[in-house]
């Protein structure tokens, strides 16, 4: 009997310092911990806060399932606005955004402040938009607040700790406040630090998150790139008056200037007539909850097609180099360009 304790015991001791070692660096490091360096690859982890197929609601005022930072949004509530004439749209487009004049939607050196001091985010932030790390400031920097006067699909990232993101499609509700960049492309979004990307239309999505009254998913519109940089962004004015002129790279609204002439103009994308899945118009309905206004309830869910991942398995690494969605149709990087070109990210 003394000899099984003492084997039972040396195997205990054995099983606890494996499981120490493995999982050295993968714990979520605490502010300013740089021990896997400011370059080290970030890879999309296997946890996804929508599953495979879905796609997920998230209101003006949720943070969402795994948010980067606490709340740096501030956006003005908003009245009624005619609903889109089209689902796609350039970032260029006259009136597609809203702001108030003067006032920013989203509190960028708050970001930056919380970034600088926690090096894990950091690290995931950077990897989910293919920047450098060193970048993240002056990336912040070029990007213009605004908020969004449509729903609007994105592809979401999520932090997941340890420096590490995950990817999800995601609608946000009219009335978010995001940074977008100088081809009019949301990038973050600021109720919860996230990075952004193009969504994936090549196939349908089942609603789940939390759904609001007349969301109607089908309807919910996709931002492209512009052509060209875009030097001024015409907002509506969520408050009422004339339209705003904001400059790009402008976050604050420090210089927004009043325009004339309406700005519901938008034009449309140049691939507007390409073929493209909506997102299916039906909604997780939550058992014993009742269907909201508008809603279709999804029917029950099946087993997964063959080759197809269920929710929840791992995904294709991602390197924070480029993933689905994120490059631009004219090949321009989702960098905005500023003084001088942005570092690359590490490979």
């Amino acid at each position: 009997m003394p000899l099984i304790a003492a084997v039972a015991g040396a195997l205990v001791v054995a099983v606890v310092l494996a499981v120490a070692l493995t999982r050295t660096g993968d714990g979520d490091a605490g502010p300013g911990d740089t021990a896997t360096g400011p370059s080290a690859p970030v890879s999309d982890v296997s946890l996804t806060p929508a599953g495979r197929g879905e796609m997920l609601a998230e209101p003006v005022s949720h943070p969402g399932p795994a948010r980067f930072m606490p709340d740096t949004g501030d956006p003005e509530p908003m009245g009624t606005v005619e609903r889109p004439r089209r689902t796609t749209y350039t970032g260029a487009a006259r009136g597609l955004y809203g702001g108030t004049r003067n006032k920013a939607a989203c509190d960028v050196p708050a970001q930056i402040d919380f970034l600088s001091s926690h090096e894990p985010q950091a690290r995931a932030f950077a990897g989910a938009l293919g920047i450098a790390r060193q970048d993240i400031p002056r990336y912040l920097e070029g990007l213009t607040s605004v908020q969004l006067l449509q729903d609007t699909r994105v592809t979401n990232h999520g932090y997941a700790g340890g420096g590490r993101f995950t990817r999800y499609q995601a609608v946000l509700q009219a009335g978010t406040a995001v940074l977008i960049d100088d081809r009019g492309v949301p990038r973050v979004r600021c109720a919860c630090g996230n990075p952004l990307r193009e969504p994936e239309v090549d196939r349908t999505y089942k609603v789940a998150g939390k759904p609001w009254r007349g969301l109607q998913p089908s309807r919910a519109i996709v931002v492209r790139p512009a052509p060209e940089p875009v030097e001024v962004f015409v907002l509506h004015n969520v408050k009422g008056g004339d339209p705003i002129s904001r400059e790009a790279g402008d976050d604050k609204g420090r210089r927004d200037k009043e325009t004339t002439g309406p700005a519901d103009t938008a034009s449309p994308a140049e691939d507007e007539t390409a073929t493209e899945s909506p997102a299916e118009a039906c909604t997780t309905i939550p058992p014993g909850e009742p269907t909201p206004a508008g809603a279709t309830p999804c029917p029950p869910p099946s087993s997964p097609e063959s080759g197809d991942s269920p929710p929840g398995e791992p995904r294709d690494a991602d390197t924070g180099q480029s993933s689905p969605g994120g490059a631009s149709p004219n090949g321009s990087p989702p960098v905005p360009p500023k003084d001088a070109p942005l570092t690359p990210a590490e490979p």
